[in-house]
């Protein structure tokens, strides 16, 4: 069976989703494909490869854009099954209510994707496959993949000749799955409740499986940087990292990136992660209040904590990437200057922000929704489209939602010249949001995160792909309509 899998856009990071389902599907002599929603083209590409299920792959802010490409398969091939995964339908599988949505499939799809696709190759009814949601019922979640060294690698196949892939030399990997923590605005809290008593939420896959694929996509493909993209890439200095500092400077010795939290950052586990090669991480300060942190947030890590990593990191010579949210609930305009205090403290190579928003099955969009802070619950479309784009909560005022475009913009470049500060929290901030501000943002910030990930392009193509993402850039930072309520195709 020839299997479209379907996704909004590529960034310089792949789409390991869908590259892992394409390879459980393999195994059983599946073809795949992939369509890109922003390369337009895919109703050609369905009739050109014969397609004969289209499988979705979608975030919560991009689920009007699905529903759009859906109705547009659907009037052209009215018979051809779609079928929807990723975050937003394991957390609003309602979104299979839409008449162009045939199923929604929650949480691991790596068990299911052979059943659904010899369901529909044999003709018969896909809605009594475990893991799927239908109009007509939705059925119990099979056990988590409970070992992970029993899984295909990803399919590196289905992008490696798509740009920027063919001209960015990093690659993604995943070391994990799961997060041990209950961070109320993230996915993994509603996670842990869907699959309660169905296997054990955190794995890990052995050292030697990891290293085994590093080396095999380092043979047949340029790769000068890696990538980590679990939640939490390690809890603690154990045997299992060890292990991988010894293999992976001996076998692999290049360059990575990983995400890790405040709290876990040791002396003993920095030098690790510094010996094995680890040129930068990812390490979230979230709000630079800290009742705000632990009471709204849940997550429990005071202010010295933060501290102290950011200066173990940097004694260690490790680049260090920070996000702070902004426009939190129960929170104000204050403790958005608290974060932005609170970051140039912790003086990370490159300071993100983003605008809080709430997702389906999150703490946050419960307390949200309680506490009237949206005005409806979210439909299948109605998502903001950008955690950059204005704040969708009532409580956040449009002066506020002024400072925090601002603070977008001119954030990174405040922390990365301290010279500038007085200027940018005293006044600019408070000045009307224009071109002068965004573009200067735009330089920095992507200045700065070619300090993270330490990777060299072609200079044509880099400079293809910095306008390629100003445009994105531009179309993020709009200011957010309200969208008027669809038909769901």
């Amino acid at each position: 069976m020839n299997i479209l899998y379907v996704v909004k856009g590529l960034s310089i990071v792949e789409p390991l989703g869908v590259m892992q389902i394409s390879a459980a599907a393999k195994t059983r002599g599946h073809k795949s494909f992939l369509g890109v929603i922003d390369n337009g083209g895919i109703p050609e590409l369905i009739r050109k490869e014969k397609i004969a299920l289209v499988a979705f792959s979608l975030l919560s802010t991009e689920a009007r854009v699905f529903l759009e490409t859906a109705k547009q398969i659907k009037l052209l091939y009215p018979n051809l099954p779609i079928i929807a995964g990723g975050p937003h339908p394991t957390y609003f599988p309602q979104f299979a209510d839409a008449p162009c949505i045939d199923a929604a499939v929650l949480g691991e799809g790596d068990l299911i994707i052979n059943r659904i696709a010899e369901a529909v190759e044999q003709g018969k009814d896909i809605s009594r496959i475990p893991n799927v949601y239908t109009k007509t019922g939705k059925n119990d979640l099979i056990p988590l993949v409970s070992d992970l060294d029993e899984l295909p690698f990803a399919d590196r196949e289905l992008v490696h000749h798509l740009e920027p892939f063919k001209y960015v030399p990093m690659k993604t990997f995943m070391a994990t799955r799961g997060c041990p923590y209950n961070c109320a605005y993230c996915f993994n809290n509603a996670y842990k409740t869907l699959y309660k008593g169905n296997g054990k939420l955190v794995r890990r896959r052995s050292v030697e499986n990891l290293i085994t694929e590093i080396e095999q996509v380092h043979r047949r493909y340029p790769m000068k940087f890696l990538r980590f993209g679990d939640d939490v890439f390690v809890a603690k200095y154990d045997a299992w990292m060890e292990e991988f500092a010894e293999k992976y400077k001996a076998r692999v010795g290049i360059p990575f990136y990983c995400l890790i939290r405040p709290n876990l950052v040791t002396e003993k586990l920095a030098a690790a992660l510094r010996n094995s090669g680890c040129h930068s991480v990812a390490i979230s300060l979230e709000t630079g209040n800290e009742t705000l942190r632990k009471t709204v947030l849940n997550r429990m890590i005071d202010d010295e904590t933060i501290l102290k990593a950011y200066s173990i990191l940097r004694d260690y010579d490790i680049k260090i990437f920070s996000n702070c949210m902004l426009g939190l609930p129960e929170s104000t305009l204050g403790d958005d200057l608290k974060s932005l205090d609170m970051t140039f403290r912790c003086k990370p190579t490159y300071a993100s922000f983003t605008v809080f928003t709430p997702f389906p099955g999150t703490g946050l969009y419960r307390l949200c929704m309680d506490k009237g802070y949206i005005e409806k619950p979210f439909e299948a479309g109605e998502y903001p489209e950008s955690t950059f784009q204005s704040s969708c909560l009532k409580t956040v005022s449009e002066s506020d939602k002024a400072v925090h475009r601002n603070i977008l913009m001119l954030g990174a470049l405040a922390n990365w010249q301290p010279r500038l500060r007085n200027l940018i929290v005293n006044r600019l901030l408070y000045r009307k949001p224009n071109k002068v501000f965004n573009i200067t943002g735009f330089l920095v910030r992507n200045y700065l995160q070619r300090k993270i990930w330490s990777i060299r392009l072609n200079l044509l193509y880099f400079l293809r792909l910095v306008l390629k993402v100003y445009r994105i850039d531009l179309k993020n930072y709009a200011k957010r309509k309200q969208l008027k309520n669809t038909d769901k195709c």
